[in-house]
């Protein structure tokens, strides 16, 4: 007569006991999703100090902005669900004992049905995981026409071009929103190639060389001194800045003048190591 009080009091105990593991094991991993995402985004903004030349060609600011604020986003999202799929295993095996306890050998029909679905889900996953990028280039794009037309605000009111450019962005973010049905795996797996592609940028050089055998003490008067420079934005690529020769005093005001394109931005580039 007590032994059905008797489990069900075991049932209400380990229900509240599950219920509060389970409290417990989400927030220990919100937290550490807190952390991978502070941890992300700092070494982000510091690869993007220390890109190079050629590596800052490659990303404009809206596909950095994108990586900080959707990619790093995403994989963090997937941490907080990841952590729930070590018990997939020991759920599969106590099921597995489960029917073979009561239903004998049909029990292993689970592995046939498994040996059946994994092909299938194997190609829908990769079907998702295109429909997944082409998703991310469109928002690339998305807020790469954003920029644009902030960065030109002033010429789209002067020649009233705000229709076309507000018809552009509203096109692209409707191709966007269209493949909006992935899950929370591909979507991960594309945020961690980008921002591993992007961390592995080539970055500017740490140290300067300099020239010991110049002895010649009247140059520690001069703030700047090139004789004869040549600078390009790459190492494999033509000088852009040839024959330069500049001195420039500690303290005094110097003006660069020039045509536009004639490498003024491109002088100033190279005085900072860029």
């Amino acid at each position: 007569m007590w032994h059905g009080v008797y489990y069900a009091i075991a049932f209400c105990v380990c229900t509240l006991m599950a219920r509060l593991f389970e409290c417990h094991s989400n927030l220990f991993s919100m937290l550490a999703s807190y952390r991978v995402r502070s941890s992300l985004t700092t070494a982000i903004y510091k690869k993007m100090l220390r890109l190079s030349a050629g590596s800052r060609r490659n990303y404009t600011t809206g596909e950095i902005n994108n990586i900080m604020s959707v990619d790093v986003g995403e994989l963090c999202d997937f941490h907080r669900v990841a952590t729930c799929s070590y018990t997939i295993p020991i759920c599969f095996i106590i099921g597995e004992y489960i029917l073979w306890s009561q239903l004998g050998p049909s029990s292993l029909m689970v592995f046939v049905v498994m040996a059946v679905v994994l092909p299938l889900t194997s190609f829908i996953y990769k079907r998702i995981e295109k429909i997944q990028t082409k998703q991310m280039e469109l928002k690339d794009m998305r807020m790469k026409q954003i920029s644009e037309m902030l960065n030109n605000i002033k010429l789209l009111k002067l020649f009233g071009w705000e229709k076309p450019f507000m018809d552009r962005i509203s096109i692209t973010r409707h191709q966007e929103l269209l493949p909006y049905t992935l899950t929370h795996f591909t979507r991960a797996i594309v945020s961690f190639r980008r921002i591993r592609k992007y961390l592995s940028c080539e970055e500017l050089e740490e140290s300067v060389e300099r020239d010991e055998r110049r002895e010649d003490s009247s140059d520690e008067r001069y703030a700047v001194c090139l004789k004869k420079s040549c600078f390009s934005w790459g190492l494999e690529e033509e000088p852009i800045l040839k024959d330069i020769t500049l001195n420039v005093k500690k303290g005094s005001l110097v003006a660069i003048v020039g045509r536009v394109g004639s490498g003024k931005s491109s002088l100033f580039s190279a005085l900072m190591g860029d």
